[in-house]
């Protein structure tokens, strides 16, 4: 989506020397990739503003992209549809934070379930993200631990009654289930 601009700003770095020309298309590539991600937090900040929810759209983020980056599944073929299908998950989750869809014992029964899907698939490889047998092991340990950390932050929300973040944490790890089981499909087909 950015590659343009990525292109732009490494040349000119690299034409004022602050980048060697053997680094260059790294820069480039870490560039269009930041650029990527900045328009997608902007774009689900403005969501969550927008919906009146922005708390409830930044804990589901903190909560689904580190066990998404390491659990992989289902990715858009091009980067216009992620960042469309993104946005519309994170608006349609908003929707149903707002009109309080999950109770606590729903929260309990969806992060658990999910829980066991993601402890059973990841990780998920995708054709635009193959993985190696030793990226293999290292992700599926890092969801793991991942996993752990979101269930006790899960635990502790529920002891304490903070039920914002409980229902969160459930879709977030609802949403990483369901990008895993389609993966894994898409996989199984082709």
């Amino acid at each position: 989506m950015f590659a343009k601009s990525a292109e732009k700003l490494t040349k000119k770095l690299s034409h004022h020397n602050v980048i060697a020309s053997e680094q260059y298309e790294i820069c480039r590539f870490g560039f269009q990739q930041g650029l990527t991600i900045l328009l997608n937090f902007l774009t689900i900040a403005a969501i969550g503003l927008a919906m009146r929810e922005f708390l409830h759209a930044m804990m589901f983020l903190a909560a689904f992209i580190p066990l998404r980056r390491f659990a992989g599944g289902f990715h858009a073929k091009t980067p216009v549809r992620c960042y469309l299908y993104s946005a519309f998950t994170v608006c349609a989750i908003l929707l149903a934070i707002k009109l309080s869809v999950l109770t606590r014992f729903i929260c309990i029964f969806v992060f658990s379930v999910s829980c066991a899907v993601i402890l059973l698939l990841a990780p998920v490889e995708d054709k635009n993200k193959p993985l190696d047998n030793i990226e293999q092991i290292v992700f599926r340990k890092r969801t793991h631990i991942v996993a752990a950390i979101e269930t006790a932050l899960f635990v502790i929300s529920y002891v304490l009654q903070m039920d914002g973040v409980l229902v969160c944490l459930s879709w977030a790890f609802a949403a990483v289930a369901l990008l895993l089981a389609a993966g894994k499909c898409r996989n199984m087909i082709h």
